[in-house]
């Protein structure tokens, strides 16, 4: 079919099969042109700086939004060892804030 974008001729080794099979697996029904090209778009974002979570990026968009200064593993550790407070002690506390605002 022609088109106004380079073509990119890829030869198929042991490696490039081995990944064809897999994504083959994963992405059942696309011919190996669109297998190659699916690779190469994950294989990008995999090492891209930037998250390639859809939602994330939406998030970011927001005026101030920014990603953690820090590993984001590190942070979920802390946050996992802070005191648990119930629902019932959230609701609770809310409620004293409602009480003192009216």
């Amino acid at each position: 079919m022609p088109t106004k974008l380079r073509r990119i001729a890829v030869t198929e080794d042991v490696d490039l099969a081995s990944a064809l099979r897999s994504a083959s697996q994963a992405l059942p029904g696309l011919s190996d042109a669109a297998l190659v090209k699916q690779l190469a778009i994950i294989g990008a974002r995999s090492l891209s700086t930037q998250p390639p979570n859809d939602h994330l990026e939406h998030i970011l968009r927001i005026p101030g939004a920014k990603l953690p200064s820090r590993p984001l593993g590190s942070l979920l550790k802390e946050i996992a060892d802070l005191p648990k407070v119930s629902s019932a002690e959230v609701d609770r506390i809310l409620e004293e804030e409602r009480a003192e605002r009216l």
